[in-house]
C-alpha cells in the first residue's frame, strides 16, 4: 500500500535525514496543520529501519498512541512503547534494560518524570532523539533530564521553542514550515475575534487566590493548568484523591506526584485533605458559574443564526461539566476527547458541519486535519495557555474561513482565565509569527 502523499517541504527536511546532512540540532517550527507530525514520524521510521536508536517524547499519553497508529500505517512496529510510568516499571519487570540498543521508542513526558526513569535515561544515548511539543525550561524538572539526552544524543530535532536555550546557536538550525492547506497552497485563514464581558464575583475571585496559592504548596502542581473554576475543582478532587489513597490512583493516572504524596507525614497529609475538603465546600456555596451562563447565551444566539459553535475546554472532567450544562438547556451537544476512536471524532465534525454543537478538548484541533465550518462560533471556555495552542484552535493550517473566536473575560477579574486576555488579544493579531 503506498505511503501518504508528502508535500514539498515535508520531503525536504526527511530528504536531509535520508542523505546524512542533517545538522545535529534541527528546531523545527511548524504550524498546525502543516505536516510536521508526518514528517516527523517517516524520518523516526526511516532512521530505526536503518539500525538506529530512535527515542520520541510526547507530551501525552494519548499522542503517544496517535504517533504509535501513525507509525503503524507507515510500516513501523516501535520497539517500546512508554505511554505512563506504569509501562516503563511492567518492562523494568521483565527486564534489566527496557531499552533496546536500536529500534524505535515512543514515551510520554511523564515517563521522563518519573523517579523510575531516572537510571534508565541517565545511560541512554540515542542515534536520534525527538522531542515533540513539549515546553520545557533548561532549569524546570521535565527540562533537565530532557536537555541531559539530548546531550548525549548524536541528532536532536525538537519543536517547542523552550527547547531553544537548550543548546547554542553554532549546534542547531531553525527548519520553518509554511502555513498551507492540506492540498499544500499557503493560506492566510480568515477569523475575528470577541471578547464577551461578564460580572465577576468578589468571593469567587477570594476562593481562586487561595486554591491557586494551595496548588503552589501540593504535588507537581501547576496553576496555568487550571484556567477555570471547573478546572480548579476538578485539581481539587484530584488532590483528595491523591493524599487519601495515594494507592488506588489509577496507573494511568500514575505520575511523579502520587510519589511525593506517599512521601507526606500523615499528619500532613492530614492537613493538607482537610483543607481541601473545606476549599472544595466554599466553592460549592458559590452562585452558578457566570462564564458557563455567558457560554449558555453565546451558544443560543449562534444556534438562532443557523451557526455551528465548538466550546473548548482544557480537560475532559471540563468537556463533561460544559455538555451537561449545554444539553440542560436543549441544546445537541456532541463531546469529543483526545480518547475518542476516529470514527466517533468524524461523526462529531459531520454533527457540527450541518450546524451542531461540539465540545472538546485541545488534542481534538492538532489531531483535526480539515477546516472548520464556514461561520463556526468558536467559544474559547478555557483559554489556550500558548501561541502553539491558539494555532490550534484556529485551526491554522486548516483553510478555515469565516471563524469568530469569542473570548471571555470577568470584570473583575476572577480566575486565571481573566487575567490571560489581554495576552491572547495579542498574539491573535498575528498568530503564526512571533514568540510567547
Amino acid at each position: 500500500m503506498p505511503g501518504p502523499t508528502l508535500l514539498p517541504h515535508q520531503q525536504a527536511l526527511i530528504e536531509e535525514y535520508r542523505s546524512g546532512s542533517a545538522p545535529r540540532v534541527v528546531a523545527l517550527d511548524a504550524p498546525v496543520g502543516s505536516g510536521k507530525t508526518l514528517t516527523l514520524a517517516t524520518i523516526a521510521a526511516e532512521r530505526a529501519a536503518h539500525g538506529d536508536l530512535v527515542l520520541m517524547v510526547l507530551s501525552h499519553n494519548l499522542l503517544v498512541r496517535q504517533m504509535t497508529e501513525l507509525l503503524s500505517q507507515l510500516g513501523a512496529r516501535p520497539a517500546a512503547i512508554f505511554a505512563s510510568p506504569a509501562d516503563l516499571r511492567l518492562a523494568l519487570d521483565e527486564r534489566d534494560s527496557p531499552l533496546p540498543d536500536s529500534g524505535l521508542v515512543v514515551c510520554s513526558t511523564s515517563v521522563v518524570l518519573s523517579p523510575v526513569a531516572a537510571k534508565v535515561l541517565s545511560t541512554a544515548s540515542p542515534s536520534l532523539l525527538i522531542v515533540d511539543d513539549v515546553p520545557a525550561s533548561l532549569s524546570s524538572a521535565l527540562g533537565r533530564p530532557l536537555s541531559a539526552l539530548a546531550d548525549r544524543a548524536q541528532r536532536v530535532i525538537f519543536t517547542d521553542g523552550a527547547a531553544n536555550a537548550w543548546f547554542p546557536a553554532s549546534e542547531k538550525r531553525i527548519w520553518t514550515f509554511p502555513l498551507t492547506g492540506n492540498d499544500g497552497r499557503q493560506i492566510a485563514p480568515e477569523f475575528s475575534v470577541r471578547i464577551r464581558e461578564y460580572p465577576g464575583n468578589p468571593t469567587e475571585a477570594v476562593l481562586v487566590r487561595r486554591a491557586v496559592q494551595l496548588f503552589d504548596r501540593l504535588p507537581s502542581a501547576i496553576p496555568s493548568l487550571f484556567f477555570t473554576r471547573t478546572a480548579i475543582q476538578s485539581a481539587l478532587l484530584h488532590r483528595v484523591r491523591l493524599f487519601e489513597n495515594p494507592e488506588q490512583v489509577s496507573q494511568e493516572e500514575a505520575s511523579q506526584e502520587e510519589d511525593i504524596a506517599r512521601s507526606w507525614s500523615p499528619d500532613a497529609r492530614r492537613e493538607a485533605i482537610e483543607t481541601l475538603w473545606r476549599l472544595l465546600e466554599d466553592f460549592d456555596s458559590l452562585p452558578q458559574d457566570e462564564r458557563i451562563l455567558s457560554l449558555i447565551e453565546e451558544t443560543r444566539s449562534a444556534s438562532d443564526l443557523g451557526f455551528p459553535v465548538t466550546i473548548t475546554t482544557g480537560l475532559v472532567q471540563e468537556a463533561d461539566y460544559v455538555a451537561a450544562a449545554m444539553q440542560s438547556h436543549g441544546f445537541p451537544v456532541s463531546t469529543v476527547t483526545a480518547s475518542l476512536p476516529a470514527a466517533g471524532r468524524a461523526d462529531a465534525v459531520a454533527k457540527l458541519q450541518s450546524g451542531g454543537v461540539l465540545v472538546v478538548t485541545f488534542p481534538f484541533f492538532s489531531d483535526m486535519q480539515r477546516p472548520l465550518p464556514n461561520g463556526t462560533r468558536n467559544l474559547w471556555f478555557r483559554p489556550p495557555a500558548n501561541r502553539r495552542q491558539v494555532q490550534q484552535l484556529l485551526g491554522l493550517g486548516m483553510s478555515s474561513r469565516g471563524v469568530e473566536v469569542v473570548l471571555f473575560r470577568a470584570v473583575p477579574p476572577v480566575t486565571p482565565a481573566d487575567e490571560v486576555v489581554d495576552n491572547l488579544e495579542a498574539i491573535l493579531e498575528n498568530p503564526w509569527q512571533g514568540s510567547d
